[in-house]
């Protein structure tokens, strides 16, 4: 097994992934680690990591080397993100990592960092949602993408000459979060916020198709709009999300009509994430309507799993269909099976539903869902726990939660106790149907209450309740 081990250290966090590749051509992870250091705050405040920050690391990456070889890895190979090139004691930190993890060190460069991260995003998003095939999201893979992160904001356009065009604001996200005195709809927020959007936006092209975002405050706005779509209903992972900027901009109109502790208390927003919930959402508003864009795509990407994908030599897809093509083959190796046996269970269920209706009249929308449940049925319960959490590559998390549902049902039909055990309550329920009367006490065909009875079930499996004398 082809196996590589690759750390990340940026501004938020210092990283660890452990991967192999996937026959769909991306990569599964073996094991991460992930650390949250801020050591960007240190280089902002002092221009140096400092003593304290130099030993934490070197604390870091000791344990990250003895996780990497525990799951097999023969070698670790580490990146420094461009952020941290300002830090006066550079050079002690690659010191230390070189002495501590081994392997080849480099010091990104914004241009390489670009280049990953888009790698990244063309490889994970797919099609628009089988519910939304109509969105307009533009034809081909990601051509636009906005890297909201904690410590930079930056715009990725593909110009087709392989260097990517990259544009960054000073600060992140972050940095326009404001105390805890200050409101984040303050008029001076407000202002702030707008500048950034305008500079993001001055340079990407207007009506180029729905941008891809990544980055600490995309993933926490997927997880609110997720949220809100699916209730109080079991969640998935978010990565892969369609949003219009309606819906975008939705959050910051109740936001902004809430007040500050009202904001804690609404639905779907976890309370520590509200402030930059809002600001995230406030800031791609107005980079969608400067670019004419009416929605965007929300990846969990980073830069370390573009590069990752680059020492696997993954290869790049040419259009989301084969994201999707490739995440469903990856969901065949995750359950042990042949990718074609696979294809042709999920092929064979739709050749069932086209068998009680005529081709043409079926819903693309319900065959796509249904094709999508016929695989994920295939999986043993644990397996299909992982998917919820990971996603499937190419697949909007909306339509994993509607095919995990009707495969969960499917799921307990198949199941010999739980088979039993639903068909035994459906009985009941049956029963209590056939014969109200008994609940009220009223006269009628059914038992008396008080009058011992039990639900029988004929050859039939029609269920029909039998008093006992």
């Amino acid at each position: 097994m082809v196996l590589t081990a690759q750390v990340g250290i940026d501004a938020a966090a210092v990283t660890l992934v452990v991967a192999s590749p996937t026959p769909g051509g991306w990569f599964t992870a073996r094991g991460r680690r992930r650390l949250v250091l801020n050591s960007g705050r240190a280089i902002a405040r002092d221009g140096q990591l400092g003593p304290g920050m130099l030993a934490l690391l070197d604390e870091t990456c000791a344990r990250l080397q003895t996780a990497a070889f525990g799951v097999g890895a023969g070698s670790v190979t580490t990146s420094v993100a461009s952020s941290l090139r300002v830090a006066e004691d550079l050079e002690q930190l690659l010191a230390i990592v070189a002495d501590r993890l081994g392997g080849p060190v480099t010091v990104l460069t914004e241009e390489q960092e670009a280049r990953a991260l888009l790698l990244a995003a063309r490889a994970t998003i797919g099609p628009p949602p089988v519910r939304g095939a109509s969105i307009p999201v533009g034809a081909g893979p990601a051509e636009v993408v906005l890297a909201l992160d904690a410590d930079r904001i930056a715009s990725i356009r593909d110009v087709g000459t392989g260097v990517p065009e990259r544009v960054a604001t000073d600060g992140g996200v972050r940095g326009l979060l404001p105390t805890e005195r200050v409101d984040p709809f303050h008029p001076s927020v407000r202002g702030h916020v707008e500048r950034h959007a305008q500079a993001l936006a001055a340079r990407l092209p207007v009506r180029t198709g729905w941008p891809v975002v990544t980055g600490e405050g995309p993933r926490a706005l997927a997880r609110t709009l997720l949220a809100r779509r699916r209730g109080a209903r079991r969640s998935v992972a978010a990565g892969g999300l369609h949003a219009t900027r309606g819906e975008v901009a939705s959050i910051v109109h109740e936001l902004a009509a809430a007040g500050p502790t009202a904001r804690l208390l609404l639905p779907a927003i976890a309370p520590d994430e509200v402030d930059l919930v809002a600001v995230t959402a406030t800031l791609l508003t107005q980079v969608l309507t400067r670019l004419g864009a009416t929605g965007a795509r929300f990846s969990d990407v980073e830069v370390l799993d573009g590069l990752i994908a680059g020492a696997l030599e993954r290869p790049v897809p040419v259009d989301p269909d084969e994201v999707r093509a490739g995440g469903l083959e990856d969901l065949a190796a995750l359950g042990g099976f042949p990718a074609p046996r696979m294809e042709a269970f999920a092929r064979h269920a739709v050749t069932l539903l086209e068998a009680e209706h005529h081709p043409a009249v079926v819903d693309p929308a319900e065959r796509a869902l249904l094709d999508l449940a016929a695989r994920l049925v295939m999986l043993p319960p644990e397996r299909c726990d992982q998917v919820r959490a990971s996603g499937i590559r190419g697949v909007d998390p909306m339509d994993l939660a509607t095919a995990l549902e009707v495969a969960t049902v499917a799921g307990m039909a198949r199941t010999g106790p739980a088979r039993r055990r639903r068909d035994g309550l459906a009985a009941l329920l049956v029963a209590a149907q056939r014969h109200p009367d008994a609940a009220t006490g009223s006269s009628g065909s059914g038992p008396r209450p008080g009058t011992p009875s039990e639900v029988v079930t004929d050859g039939t499996g029609i269920a029909r309740l039998v008093s006992r004398p």
